[in-house]
């Protein structure tokens, strides 16, 4: 019923002139409960690698208290955002975590942004519609600079992924659809 509510406060998508060449991520630290093996974790520490990349957890619910404490040890805890946030930035980050991708990627894909799904580890009955380098692009801890800084070079390429990622968010994920 969540997937299918109303989407009242999502904003217009910000032209993309009006965008910041950022790619950005905020969420819980759900997943593996193991530090070291969490793929949020993992992108978040990242993150400090890749110039333009801003990633950081904004809770740890049901984390231990060792996890937490390495979470803020490692610089990457910050306040909670409002989705709105997310159409500051050009690309979005889709981590798995412990509940569905649709909510983020129909977000992203309303708010006029390049999808980057990080290590991807789920099947959802609806990703047989993401086609690589059309409407998502999927990067692992290998690619994911390298990914980037291509888009960031053709953006032409970045602008037509983000316009197909919206039309699949209009057309067959939102709750007109």
């Amino acid at each position: 019923l969540h997937l299918l509510s109303d989407r009242r406060g999502i904003p217009k998508a910000k032209p993309w002139t009006q965008k910041a060449d950022t790619c950005w991520f905020r969420g819980a630290a759900t997943g593996d409960v193991d530090f070291e093996n969490n793929k949020r974790v993992v992108v978040c520490r990242l993150a400090d690698q890749i110039a333009g990349v801003d990633s950081k957890l904004t809770s740890a619910p049901g984390g231990s208290a060792d996890f937490i404490e390495n979470c803020r040890r490692a610089g990457i805890m910050a306040a909670p955002t409002s989705f709105a946030e997310m159409n500051n930035h050009r690309y979005l980050l889709d981590v798995d975590g412990n509940t569905t991708s649709w909510d983020r990627y129909l977000r992203i894909g309303l708010l006029g942004g390049v999808p980057i799904r990080f290590e991807p580890q789920w099947t959802e009955y609806w990703h047989d519609q993401l086609v690589e380098g059309k409407n998502v692009v999927t990067v692992d801890r290998t690619t994911f600079a390298d990914q980037l800084a291509a888009l960031r070079c053709d953006e032409r390429r970045s602008k037509a992924i983000a316009q197909r990622a919206s039309e699949l968010a209009r057309t067959e994920l939102s709750r007109e659809a």
